[in-house]
């Protein structure tokens, strides 16, 4: 069952960095469904997710990840797939509403 909790954004001090992540997440996302303990929080699954269908050139689920426009100026959004369901995908998985989410996202 999902946590209400919302999931806490890593300072980008603490994220480790390698040359290329698209080699390791598919496997990173079937590792996280197997039976773990203590087991992953939901959102960050959502990140996970987000994450790699973003490097597949797909839509996201769940709204996590962000980018530049081409004049490297405005941060928005990645596609997202069903926007309609944005809202109960996000919630299902612990995450807080996309609205406050983009709102910390630009800083606002």
């Amino acid at each position: 069952m999902p946590s209400n909790a919302t999931c806490a954004r890593p300072s980008p001090s603490s994220i480790p960095t390698a040359p290329s992540t698209k080699s390791y997440e598919p496997e990173a996302i079937i590792a996280t469904r197997q039976p773990l303990n203590p087991r992953p929080s939901h959102c960050y699954l959502a990140y996970l997710t987000d994450r790699v269908l973003v490097a597949a050139n797909e839509p996201e689920l769940y709204g996590t990840q962000y980018t530049h426009d081409p004049d490297g100026l405005n941060l928005r959004p990645q596609a997202v797939a069903d926007s309609d369901r944005l809202g109960e995908r996000r919630a299902a998985m612990g995450l807080e509403p996309a609205a406050e989410y983009d709102q910390r996202m630009r800083g606002y």
